[in-house]
This record gives C-alpha cells, sequence and structure tokens, in this order.
C-alpha cells in the first residue's frame, strides 16, 4: 500500500506476489506462494473412549454415503474390542 510499494518490490523483495493462477481460478484463488507447492500433512488421535463415542455415527454416515468398507472397517475394529473386553473379562 502507498506510493512506495510497487508491486515489483512485493514480487522481488519483500515477500508479496502478484503471480494469479492462470485459466480463470483467479476469481477464487489467491495469488501463488511457497505454500502452493508444498506439502501438508494431517494426524489423528483417537482414545479407546473417543472410539467408543464415535464409532456408531461414523458407522452410520459411512453407510449413508455409499462407503460400505469404510463402515466395515469400524465394525471390524468393533468387534475386536468387545472380543478383547470379554476375554478380560473371563
Amino acid at each position: 500500500m502507498g506510493a512506495f510499494t510497487p508491486v515489483p518490490l512485493g514480487n522481488f523483495a519483500i515477500g508479496v506476489n502478484a503471480v494469479l493462477p492462470t485459466g480463470g481460478f483467479a476469481r477464487s484463488s489467491s495469488c501463488t506462494s511457497v505454500r502452493d507447492f508444498q506439502k501438508t500433512t494431517s494426524l489423528a488421535y483417537v482414545t479407546q473412549e473417543g472410539f467408543a463415542r464415535l464409532q456408531e455415527t461414523v458407522v452410520t454416515l459411512a453407510d449413508e454415503e455409499g462407503f460400505p468398507a469404510h463402515a466395515n472397517a469400524i465394525r471390524v475394529r468393533m468387534a475386536r474390542l468387545d472380543a478383547a473386553k470379554k476375554a478380560r473379562a473371563t
């Protein structure tokens, strides 16, 4: 912003990029940056209690969305946890 901040300063010296995406994507996307070329990763950790609270919801949603393998993965884990719980109780 201002008279002493021309676009070339942004592009080459102060880190504000004016390179816009092509193919009409400039209407809905920001200027390109280093972040556009970096891969991000997500991590998650759920306790057994958390799994117990979420399992039925996930099975219901997976079934409704048409992802039977996802629902079955939860069902199998549920069955294994139930079997281990019964084995410990005996």
